[in-house]
């Protein structure tokens, strides 16, 4: 089916949030009035116009219906996710789906049904929080809905690679704690922590009280130290994958290399950091469209502008940042219309 794409007015969010959770504290039932959402909904609109993306409502209903694990079907559905809202007809920012006003609007619209199904199939479950959390995308996006199952596979560049997502939904303790750390911004860590996990014979020692949180520090404090954004991804991978099973205390079957990374003895001899932008375009305008993202440019006189909440464009900006060698802040752009998001008066 095809549908117009719309979010919910963010003037407006929580004004609509409140009207839906006193409802639900008032009646004990969760419902939502069609005519009441799409009257706090605007639409989606890109170079002036409306954006239309077909949705594919038969396959998520499969998904749902399946007698299978649940991270089997979050893996599905946050592929089905991309394969259907990158079909807009016209294209969008990366950075639009990371709104939370977005997937509030298909949470209690279009998907309602699946919400309901993977996160509050029992009644007597629901409650205020729930609601917030997988409708309004409340708190951390490891604990939201649909939009974490956008953000995982996004972030590990997986909607193709079914083995890489299944897995991260599988031993998705350890997998969200490095999503939520500062390095993840930087998504090739990501994807290779999970192929590490695979590297390592999905070792069930990944998902117990003691591991499932000490292996993701561990290696946090590991990249603190040394320069794993320097590695090329194969290299990345080998070295997590001798990380990991050093911390659970295994014996990994891959053949090791003789290097050092930061200083410290592993699997890599150390390259010269790589350039992020190598073969793209040279100023950090054409950088930044490349990416995708909405900017405006006042320079000289005024600032650059990337536009958008920090959680959503903080992966691309601080790839700009390291690539060039600039700095920014983030603040609200009056010239923007009140709007977030990251301003630079650099040159380049």
């Amino acid at each position: 089916m095809k549908i117009k794409l719309c979010k919910i007015d963010k003037t407006r969010f929580d004004e609509l949030k409140n009207i839906v959770v006193d409802n639900f504290k008032s009646d004990g039932i969760l419902a939502f009035d069609d005519e009441l959402i799409e009257s706090y909904a605007i639409p989606v609109i890109v170079d002036g116009q409306a954006v239309e993306v077909e949705v594919d409502l038969d396959a998520y209903n499969s998904i749902v219906a399946e007698e299978s694990f649940g991270y089997t079907k979050f893996s599905k559905i946050g592929m089905q996710l991309h394969k259907d809202l990158r079909s807009t007809t016209v294209a969008i920012p990366r950075n639009a789906f990371y709104e939370k006003e977005l997937w509030a609007y298909l949470s209690m619209t279009v998907f309602k049904s699946i919400v309901k199904e993977l996160r509050l199939r029992d009644d007597d479950k629901i409650t205020e929080n729930k609601i917030k959390q997988f409708y309004f995308n409340a708190g951390e996006i490891s604990r939201t809905g649909l939009l974490f199952l956008w953000v995982m596979v996004d972030r590990l560049n997986s909607e193709d690679d079914f083995e890489i997502t299944h897995t991260a939904f599988e031993f998705v303790d350890p997998v969200k704690a490095i999503l939520e750390r500062t390095m993840s911004k930087n998504p090739a860590i990501l994807r290779a922590f999970v192929q590490g996990i695979i590297n390592n014979d999905k070792n069930s020692l990944f998902k117990s009280d003691k591991f499932r949180s000490k292996v993701p520090s561990n290696i946090s404090c590991y990249a603190s130290v040394s320069m794993l954004d320097a590695l090329e991804y194969d290299e990345l991978v080998d070295v997590i994958t001798e990380q990991q099973a050093a911390i659970i205390g295994i014996n990994t079957s891959r053949k090791k290399k003789d290097v050092r990374v930061g200083g410290i003895s592993s699997a890599h001899e150390m390259r010269a950091p790589v350039n992020t932008i190598q073969n793209s375009p040279v100023s950090l305008v054409d950088f930044f469209k490349s990416k995708g993202s909405e900017i405006l440019d006042n320079r000289p006189s005024g600032c650059l502008w990337v536009i958008g909440d920090q959680m959503q464009i903080s992966s691309v900006v601080e790839e700009a940042e390291i690539a060039f060698g600039i700095k920014g802040s983030y603040g609200v752009s009056k010239a923007a219309g009140n709007r977030a998001g990251w301003w630079t008066k650099e040159s380049k």
